[in-house]
């Protein structure tokens, strides 16, 4: 029986597991990539790879996203009229840090926001 080529964007819910994919997912899910990006890699859905997973038993992997273990260090540094002066426990969202402003007003900000260029003072800039 001839062996069926499935096009990379193919995402059905009869797509085979076949060896050479078993093989890849073990090889990206030890790397440390999410299960979205190894479905996207392969052709399948998240869930799939998600319950592929679970049956191979390959357990918990920490993720290349995985924000409170990449936390970057950002004291004494400078974004905009804001200088980081303090980490503050994170929220759901992830890091957060006390910074003073220009204007000698204390804020609570997120990382990402710094780093996005989102957040820059304390407020007293707007307008």
């Amino acid at each position: 029986m001839p062996q069926v080529k499935f096009p990379k964007h193919f995402k059905g819910t009869n797509t085979p597991w076949l060896a050479y994919r078993v093989k890849r997912l073990k090889r990206l899910w030890s790397a440390g990539l999410s299960a979205g990006y190894i479905a996207d890699e392969l052709g399948l859905t998240r869930n799939s790879i998600i319950g592929k997973v679970t049956r191979l038993k390959l357990g918990d992997h920490k993720t290349k996203r995985d924000k409170r273990a990449n936390a970057v260090d950002l004291l004494e540094k400078r974004f905009g009229h804001l200088v980081v002066i303090a980490r503050v426990p994170n929220d759901s969202h992830g890091t957060r840090w006390t910074a003073r402003c220009d204007c000698g007003t204390l804020t609570t900000v997120r990382g990402s926001n710094l780093h996005a260029g989102r957040t820059s003072s304390c407020g007293c800039r707007r307008g």
